[in-house]
């Protein structure tokens, strides 16, 4: 396999980065995959641990067995983020996408008290904290931008919030345009720094990828960034 590998890195049949990030991604996974070939369930065992789980769910029909959101309606109808899953939150422009995902992650960082990782394509880093603590504080940011001034319960509400919000464990990247490769080697990076258990993307459509295959087509670009997320939150079995 290695001599494999080698080979590929001098016949020039395929971009660079694909190739590392397919390097990267055997080398932080060489000690999970021996452990896992250690053990490999079979058949039987894998039905075993099947009817335990869903005899659990049986006996326990309202729980929720995965991440919470915050939403106690839709962790009801869905278990909570398991590991594994995309999750796409999808509306038109300025519907509250990024509110709504945000929301989720500060439930999850600070009630949950789990390391989240955010990817913002989009916005800064600063900005998104300001909503953060604006959310938490339960403070409309846009008529504080718009020059409404803020009482001393307010204050005393957002100082609350960003307390709280200091102690969590969320990792801000704002890098603008960052490709597929490049999003997918921070993550892991951040698993092993952080033990992550939940990513957010905003947004999808502001990924990049380097494949030549994608250079003029968007559909196929965009067809590809989706797979290349589908197979991070499978690899890292976090929710993303």
């Amino acid at each position: 396999a290695a001599h494999f590998r080698h080979g590929r890195a001098f016949d020039d049949q395929e971009s660079v980065g694909p190739l590392l990030d397919e390097v990267e991604s055997k080398i932080l996974g060489i000690r999970e995959s021996e452990e896992a070939k250690k053990g490999t369930l079979t058949m039987k065992e894998r039905v075993f641990k099947a009817i335990d789980e869903l005899e659990q769910l049986a006996a326990n029909p309202n729980s929720i067995n995965g991440i919470p959101t915050g939403l106690e309606v839709f962790d009801r109808m869905t278990g909570g983020m398991h590991g594994g899953e995309m999750i796409i939150i999808a509306a038109r422009p300025s519907m509250g996408k990024t509110s709504l995902a945000m929301n989720i992650v500060e439930h999850v960082a600070v009630e949950q008290k789990k390391a989240c990782a955010v990817f913002s394509l989009e916005m800064t880093a600063d900005s998104l904290v300001q909503r953060l603590i604006c959310a938490r504080a339960r403070i409309n940011m846009r008529a504080l931008m718009s020059g409404q001034f803020l009482n001393k319960g307010d204050f005393q509400q957002m100082t609350r919030a960003a307390s709280q919000l200091a102690e969590c464990n969320i990792v801000i990247d704002d890098t603008p345009a960052l490709s597929i490769l490049d999003l997918r080697s921070k993550a892991r990076r951040f698993k092993k720094l952080y033990d992550i258990q939940l990513i957010a993307i905003d947004y999808l459509q502001l990924c990049r990828s380097t494949s030549k295959r994608a250079a003029d087509n968007r559909q196929q670009e965009i067809a590809e960034i989706s797979s290349g997320l589908k197979a991070l939150a499978k690899e890292l079995d976090v929710p993303v």
